[in-house]
């Protein structure tokens, strides 16, 4: 599971937990279109379906299923290390519209303390409005969410851990229960 909180323990702690659940089933040789709230993804290029939670304290304030595109998770991995690593072109980057129930944008601030550069991050989760009422379609505007200010290894973390698990949700199962042999 991929979590990020605020590093504060007790009523204040504030945390956002994705969690990769599996792999969206796809037909072979088709585009294979599937949904699970108001996005329509193609399952053939890596779709995984995720729980995405919001937390105050020990209490969950909500939480809900979307679907995630592969390139979406890894595009936003990518830009994390940039951001971080100040090698990005903007000090902002907002997680691929590839993944629309899904909304998460990270800012990089640098400010001149008169003692050298201090670097911070804010990061903003939320879900779509449209994963609660399909009806309202992704244009529905932003649902519920979270608002962090991670250190940066914090971010890269999350990010990564993220990847690695939808990377893994995406890894060819054996049929059966046997492990396939490796071909030379």
């Amino acid at each position: 599971m991929a979590e990020i909180d605020n590093e504060i323990v007790g009523p204040a702690h504030t945390a956002a937990k994705v969690e990769i659940l599996a792999k969206m089933p796809a037909r072979l040789g088709m585009i294979s279109m599937v949904a699970i709230g108001p996005a329509l993804l193609n399952a053939g290029m890596g779709v995984v379906r995720a729980r995405v939670s919001f937390w105050q304290g020990e209490q969950e304030l909500c939480g809900h299923e979307v679907l995630l595109h592969s390139m979406s998770v890894r595009g936003w991995a990518d830009e994390v290390k940039s951001l971080i690593a100040g090698k990005s072109e903007r000090d902002i980057i907002c997680f691929s519209i590839d993944s629309p129930e899904l909304m998460m944008t990270a800012w990089r601030y640098s400010v001149d303390t008169g003692n050298g550069p201090s670097v911070s991050y804010e990061l903003l989760i939320a879900l779509a409005a449209g994963v609660f009422d399909p009806s309202v379609g992704i244009g529905g505007g932003t649902g519920p969410g979270v608002f962090l200010c991670p250190e940066p290894e914090m971010l890269q973390q999350f990010a990564q851990d993220l990847l690695a698990e939808t990377e893994e949700a995406l890894e060819p199962q054996p049929l059966f229960g046997r492990k396939t042999k490796e071909r030379n």
